[in-house]
């Protein structure tokens, strides 16, 4: 976000005369403006009639209008899109936008809806199955079970000098996390080869850190090792002390993955540690020994 941002404000400084934009397709031109946000400034700012679907609103349209359609499809989407258009057609299209989504987060709440508050129940068809005995209110919004996230266990290995720091590699362009520092990884059971490659020693291992990323729930077993690059002979890999690192971009899997190693370092770095006894904060809750 905070890239966009930045990249917003040159874009409006170079290609917008300096002049921010008050068109919905002018904001959408901005890095990071999409559908939703256009619409809500250039509602809300400059009063223009410009719809906005959010979450709140999906669900105050779905159980206004009672669409029994899953809202992820193509179509349902494209439906609110129209029906939150044609509302935002008034004299007051940024008041509405906001009355929607309040309406949306404090009355017609995911759980426990409050239907006997709500200023617009009297037109509710939902409201009005329930009332028939067709079924609660809950129903709506229609959404379909998301899929089981996927599964990505993989070796990250520490590798680090008390002059020289840790051993980081830098994500590459157009993927995940572009540009951010991580802690080199390999497929597992491959972690000694790796800290070979990177000049480190023998490893110990750690524990394990999970997060959950993307759809996907990445496991990293982690390792740590002396030793490290004196001259890297790649250009995504640098060794930085921990002072350095920290005001690099690095992921929230990384954070946990040095809160882990920098809690063994303090606990003397210990050769067996076992569940009783383990002081890491990350750690995981089987027993873990270290070669």
């Amino acid at each position: 976000r905070a890239e966009n941002l930045r990249a917003g404000a040159i874009h409006i400084a170079e290609k917008m005369n300096g002049e921010f934009p008050s068109t919905v397709e002018d904001l959408q031109k901005l890095p990071g403006v999409g559908r939703y946000t256009a619409g809500a400034v250039a509602s809300i700012a400059f009063g223009l009639r410009a719809p906005i679907v959010d979450g709140n609103v999906i669900r105050v349209l779905s159980r206004w209008c009672a669409v029994g359609a899953p809202t992820t499809t193509k179509a349902v989407v494209a439906w609110h899109w129209e029906a939150a258009a044609a509302m935002a057609d008034t004299e007051r299209p940024g008041d509405l936008n906001q009355a929607m989504m309040e309406l949306g987060a404090t009355v017609c709440t995911p759980k426990q809806p409050s239907c006997n508050s709500c200023p617009v129940a009297e037109w509710c068809l939902a409201r009005k199955a329930e009332a028939a005995g067709e079924g609660s209110v809950m129903r709506f919004p229609r959404i379909l079970k998301k899929a089981p996230p996927k599964q990505d266990e993989r070796d990250a290995v520490v590798v680090y000098h008390e002059d020289r720091g840790v051993v980081l590699e830098q994500r590459p362009d157009g993927g995940l996390l572009q540009g951010f520092w991580d802690v080199p990884e390999c497929d597992v059971g491959n972690a000694q080869t790796l800290s070979h490659r990177l000049g480190g020693g023998k490893v110990a291992r750690l524990g394990a850190v999970s997060h959950a990323l993307s759809g996907r729930v990445q496991t990293r077993n982690v390792y740590a090792c002396e030793g490290g690059l004196v001259d890297p002979t790649e250009d995504t890999l640098r060794q930085m002390k921990i002072s350095e690192w920290r005001g690099k971009p690095v992921g929230v899997q990384a954070k946990k993955i040095f809160q882990m190693f920098e809690n063994w370092i303090a606990a003397g770095r210990p050769r067996l540690l076992t569940q009783a006894v383990l002081p890491f904060a990350a750690a995981p809750s089987r027993v873990v020994e270290l070669e």
